[in-house]
């Protein structure tokens, strides 16, 4: 008996608070409507701002490959051109219009001490 006694007045006191309830804030259709634009208007401005500033971050990163794809075909040619300036036919090229000539005798310097090849 005490339990449904003490679930009886827990009911009366829900049914009293719920009876003696009132919200701060009353939300009514019209307001509601506009805070669900409002919300909205916001999420379409944050939307609209990160999208344009990720094509703007895709356009920079075009621009950067392309100056990346010049720079390596400029890197390309002046590697081609180091190669043909150290080629053995561009220095005797070279040697020649300096007024250098191919040495007939060479003697090599010799040494009576064994010093070096031990």
């Amino acid at each position: 008996m005490g339990k449904l006694l003490s679930t009886n007045y827990l009911l009366y006191q829900h049914k009293t608070i719920k009876k003696n309830y009132k919200p701060i804030v009353s939300v009514g259709p019209v307001s509601l409507s506009f805070n669900t634009i409002f919300l909205f208007l916001i999420l379409a401005i944050f939307y609209f701002t990160f999208s344009t500033q990720i094509s703007a971050k895709g356009y920079e990163l075009e621009k950067i490959k392309s100056q990346k794809a010049e720079i390596m075909a400029e890197n390309e040619k002046l590697e081609v051109e180091a190669a043909r300036l150290q080629s053995l036919w561009r220095i005797e090229q070279s040697a020649q219009e300096l007024g250098m000539i191919k040495s007939q005798n060479i003697q090599y310097a010799s040494s009576s001490n064994n010093i070096a090849s031990r």
